[in-house]
């Protein structure tokens, strides 16, 4: 009456596909991150994570 939809052909590839997308972006990261100057990192390291909201 109603057919079964098959996953098994295709799953693994587009697990495989939303893996490899997320180690780019993470060695993306951090080839940028190892690739920053001193400076700029001490630089940031020092600003604030955000603006005070005073009522």
């Amino acid at each position: 009456m109603f057919n079964q939809v098959e996953f098994a052909s295709w799953s693994g590839l587009i697990t495989l596909i939303a893996f490899l997308v997320s180690f780019s972006v993470f060695v993306t990261v951090v080839v940028g991150a190892m690739r920053c100057s001193k400076q700029k990192v001490r630089h940031l390291a020092e600003m604030p994570l955000g603006e005070e909201k005073r009522s």
